[in-house]
C-alpha cells in the first residue's frame, strides 16, 4: 500500500453562509455567482445586518487544502 505524506500550507478561510431573499441579495450590491473576500469590518457589517433578522448563519470550511 503506498504511503503519503502531505503538508498543505495556506491561509485558513472560513466561508459564512447566509440565505438571503433576491432583493436582500441585491441590497449588498455583490455580484451573483462570483466568489468575493472581504475585510473584517464589510464581513461585521452584513452579519449585523441579518443576524438580528431570523437568518441562520452556517460556517463552512473553505481555501485550496480544504477543498
Amino acid at each position: 500500500m503506498p504511503r503519503f505524506d502531505v503538508c498543505g500550507l495556506v491561509n485558513a478561510i472560513v466561508e459564512i453562509i447566509l440565505e438571503l431573499s433576491d432583493e436582500e441579495f441585491a441590497s449588498l450590491g455583490f455580484d451573483r455567482g462570483t466568489m468575493r473576500l472581504v475585510d473584517p469590518e464589510e464581513q461585521q457589517r452584513v452579519l449585523r445586518r441579518f443576524s438580528d433578522r431570523g437568518h441562520d448563519l452556517r460556517l463552512v470550511r473553505g481555501g485550496s487544502v480544504a477543498n
